[in-house]
């Protein structure tokens, strides 16, 4: 399932973020990171951690990554 596909600005790349299907109710923990590149086009990393997996959603908007994360933490009861 793909979750969105947007442009890198007026570079003409293009890039997915691809999502599978992540159990909630076994997450235990959220990560979110930018690295330089990233604060460059206001965009972010998330990182679900789940037992011995982690997912990664890469390059994703700030602000929707931030939503996602609090949501997600809100669901689970994480901090």
């Amino acid at each position: 399932m793909v979750m969105d596909e947007r442009n890198l600005g007026y570079l003409g790349k293009s890039y997915v973020n691809i999502k599978e299907d992540v159990p909630i109710n076994q997450i235990t923990s959220i990560e979110v990171n930018s690295t330089f590149k990233n604060k460059l086009f206001r965009q972010s990393n998330m990182s679900i951690h789940i037992d011995r997996y982690t997912y990664l959603i890469k390059n994703g908007d700030i602000n929707e990554i931030q939503r996602a994360a609090s949501l997600i933490k809100g669901l689970v009861g994480i901090k």
